[in-house]
């Protein structure tokens, strides 16, 4: 066979595969949603698979010592519980799947900052926040019976409560490369929108990272098992940036601008142990406000750990509130299933 011939059946290859793929593409119309390359029903179109929300059965007992009643219930009922005792709308969709467990989130939009503060460039990117999060343990072998089991499902998952946090860097990064801050930063150095759509990233270098909090503790309540955790981390960067303009800018970029930028990643959650078989934690990802002195001026050079410790507690009273109010919902709802774990 020729080189040519090959070169032939190759690109027939190619385009029988291409099109034996687009043709295998999966599209659901609703009531039905896509999970992986399938269809479910999901008539309440709440995004979750109508088959999947099954009941939340309680580990022990299974009756109310009242009536005698067998008692279930379902992800639906805790939503509504939830939003009741924080008054505000929950809505909770499923988020990620463990190996024995169901884990679902409120996820709202919110804007997280991402850059140095000053009078000259700040930043504010959309990011999906999650300040409520629930986890059902499905399998009856992993449920909290003690608080020793409680306090090592918390370390073991610590990355699924401060989630947002852990992605702040890569986001900010990703937001360099886009092309977002170079363009900002060209309109900011003197230069018309036309020439701002010009700006091109180049690279970037991280000059510092500084982790100022990230701790897990489990201090003694009253109502039962509960968890804090916080996490404070600043990057700095070097970001250069090159005009697309320039002669030859390709081959010998002309770097334009090279500005110095910093990120906060922040996140500071409470978690609560509701039964043996169910967690939540109420959670602040969200860092960064023009209109606060201490958020402003968080990446000046003689930064340290005791910088934070106002700011954080403007965060940390209500999300305690808030748990110690779910906590006495959990006895009064869930008290089949609730243990103290002392």
């Amino acid at each position: 066979m020729g080189k040519k011939t090959k070169i032939i059946s190759i690109i027939s290859l190619l385009t029988i595969t291409l099109f034996l793929i687009s043709c295998t593409q999966i599209t659901c119309d609703k009531p039905y949603i896509k999970v992986g390359n399938a269809c479910c029903l999901d008539q309440n179109d709440n995004n979750i698979c109508d088959g999947d929300e099954k009941q939340l059965k309680p580990s022990a007992p299974i009756n109310d010592p009242e009536t005698g009643e067998e008692q279930t219930f379902t992800i639906n009922d805790l939503q509504a519980d939830i939003g009741n005792v924080l008054e505000e709308t929950v809505f909770l969709t499923k988020d990620q799947q463990l190996d024995y467990a169901q884990v679902y989130s409120n996820k709202i939009q919110g804007s997280k900052f991402l850059g140095t503060y000053g009078q000259d460039l700040f930043y504010y990117k959309p990011q999906t926040l999650k300040p409520e999060l629930i986890i059902e343990i499905t399998d009856p072998g992993y449920y909290l019976t003690d608080r020793e089991k409680f306090k090592d499902f918390v370390s073991n998952h610590k990355n699924i409560f401060i989630d947002t946090a852990l992605k702040s860097k890569e986001n900010f990064e990703i937001a360099f490369k886009e092309g977002e801050i170079p363009r900002l930063i060209y309109v900011i150095n003197g230069e018309d929108e036309y020439t701002s759509e010009r700006a091109k990233y180049l690279n970037h270098a991280e000059l510092t990272s500084v982790l100022f909090e990230d701790y897990i503790s489990f201090p003694e309540s009253v109502s039962g098992n509960i968890a804090e955790l916080g996490y404070i981390k600043v990057n700095k960067y070097q970001l250069n940036v090159t005009d697309t303009a320039s002669h030859n800018a390709e081959k010998n970029p002309k770097i334009k601008y090279t500005r110095e930028l910093s990120n906060i990643n922040y996140a500071q959650n409470v978690v609560i142990q509701c039964s043996q078989n169910l967690v939540i934690s109420l959670s602040v990802e969200e860092y960064g406000s023009s209109s606060k002195t201490y958020e402003k001026n968080y990446d000046r050079k003689d930064l340290t750990k005791d910088f934070f410790k106002t700011p954080l507690s403007s965060y940390y009273t209500p999300l305690i509130t808030d748990a110690q109010a779910l906590l006495k919902m959990c006895e009064q709802r869930y008290q089949f299933t609730y243990i103290r774990g002392r």
